[in-house]
């Protein structure tokens, strides 16, 4: 029975633990450095840098996409690895993972929208039409229904690697159109 006890305590302070973890994720200050002023560019400049770092010479510094453009957002300039750091060996680390990386996606797309307006999305959207057409509705399916993305984003997880070529990129846009819409307080039109 003392066992017992003792595991059932050790049990809430593990939840305690888990959702100020979590608690923590949901509210953590996401800051940006100075943007500049030419974004795609800086975005594209840092992945051609780093494709020489690798010896890639083969890369081409077009097919820098959305993701490519979040990316640099995302570890560049934003705390988002300095607060990454900061769940180390915590309790519900996976999770608040997760909570944290949706934030700075969703606070990095304002910035793009922002930065460089809906014309910058829909370049992209064209872009995913010439090289897999099928996904531009699950695109405005999911821009206009929020469950559309939902059920479109486990397809993505649950098939990593036999999904449809383009998808991830179809589903970060419509995730970024869908957060741009929250901020704005309106649904987005395509």
């Amino acid at each position: 029975e003392k066992r017992q006890r003792l595991s059932d305590a050790q049990k809430e302070l593990q939840r305690q633990h888990r959702e100020e973890t979590l608690q923590w994720a949901r509210t953590v200050e996401i800051t940006f450095e100075t943007l500049p002023a030419n974004l795609i560019d800086a975005a594209i400049q840092y992945y051609a840098t780093r494709a020489l770092d690798r010896d890639d010479y083969d890369h081409d510094p077009k097919t820098t996409n959305y993701r490519g453009v979040l990316a640099y957002l995302r570890h560049e300039k934003t705390n988002y690895d300095s607060l990454c750091g900061q769940l180390i060996a915590k309790t519900g680390t996976a999770a608040a993972y997760q909570i944290l990386a949706n934030r700075v996606a969703d606070a990095c797309a304002l910035k793009v929208f922002e930065k460089c307006g809906m014309a910058f999305f829909e370049e992209r959207i064209c872009d995913l039409e010439s090289k897999c057409p099928t996904l531009i509705g699950k695109v405005h399916a999911m821009v206009q229904d929020p469950s559309e993305f939902t059920a479109f984003s486990q397809e993505l997880d649950d098939n990593m690697l036999s999904g449809p070529r383009g998808g991830k990129e179809a589903r970060d846009i419509a995730k970024a159109l869908l957060a741009i819409s929250a901020a704005k307080g309106e649904t987005l039109s395509l």
